[in-house]
C-alpha cells in the first residue's frame, strides 16, 4: 500500500469512518514505449533516471538517438504516487513530464510519440497497438521480468506489482457484503478479462474471512 492510501485512510478515520480494506485484484504497472523503440528492458535505476531527468535521450540507454518524452499520471492519481514512491524513491518527477488524466490517454500519446515512455496498469497495455511493453530488472546483474508474466507479477519478481483495493465503511452488510463476496469469487474472472490478475486462493480466503 502506498502512503497515498494511508493518508486517505487517516483522513477517513479523522472524519469518523471505519475503513475496512479488501484486496480485490493484482496489477503489474507496465512501462510502455513507442513500438519503434529498440529498448527492450530497463533497470529500476535507469527508469528512475528517465523520470527524474537524468536521461534525456534514448541513446544514453543504448537506444535510438531520440529525445525522451516522459508521460505519467496527474498528481491526484494513486498510480502517480505509487510510481513516485517505488521508482523515484519519493524524489521529484522531471519538470517536463506530461501529466495525463488516465491510462488510456498515456497509451494513446505514446503510440503517436516515437520518443515517448509511460507507465500504465497492465490492463491498459494488453492488446494495445503502437506500443511495446518494457521488461524491468532490479539491477544490471538480475533477471528482467515482464508485467505480462503472471507468475512474475504474483511472486513479486516483477518490480512494479501491486494489489488493487476497495474500502468499505465498517464491515460490509447486506447487498454490499454480497457484492464484495462476488468480487472475491466470480468477479475474479472479470478482473482477468480486463487484463488484471486474479488473487491467489490464499489471499481470497483471507479477504473472505473479513466478511464474517
Amino acid at each position: 500500500m502506498t502512503s497515498h492510501s494511508l493518508r486517505e485512510i487517516d483522513s477517513a478515520v479523522a472524519a469518523g469512518a471505519n475503513p475496512v480494506e479488501f484486496r480485490v485484484a493484482i496489477d503489474g504497472i507496465a512501462i510502455v514505449v513507442h513500438q519503434t523503440n529498440s529498448i527492450g528492458e530497463l533497470t529500476i535505476e535507469e527508469l528512475r533516471g528517465i523520470y527524474n531527468g537524468t536521461y534525456t535521450n534514448w541513446n544514453q540507454l543504448g537506444g535510438p538517438d531520440r529525445t525522451i518524452v516522459s508521460y505519467g499520471r496527474q498528481s491526484t492519481s494513486g498510480t502517480y504516487v505509487f510510481f513516485q514512491e517505488h521508482v523515484l524513491l519519493n524524489g521529484d518527477y522531471r519538470t517536463d513530464m506530461q501529466g495525463m488524466t488516465g491510462n488510456s490517454a498515456i497509451v494513446s500519446a505514446i503510440s503517436a510519440d516515437q520518443g515517448g515512455i509511460g507507465y500504465v496498469g497492465i490492463g491498459y497495455a494488453v492488446g494495445a497497438t503502437g506500443i511495446n511493453v518494457v521488461n524491468l530488472k532490479q539491477n544490471e546483474s538480475s533477471l528482467a521480468y515482464s508485467p505480462l508474466d503472471e507468475d512474475a507479477v504474483l511472486s513479486g519478481d516483477y518490480s512494479l506489482s501491486r494489489y488493487l483495493y476497495l474500502y468499505t465503511n465498517g464491515p460490509p452488510t447486506g447487498a454490499l457484503k454480497v457484492y464484495i463476496s462476488w468480487i472475491l469469487t466470480d468477479g475474479q474472472a472479470v478482473a482477468e478479462e480486463i487484463g488484471f490478475y486474479a488473487l491467489p486462493s490464499e489471499v481470497v480466503d483471507e479477504e473472505m474471512a473479513k466478511l464474517g
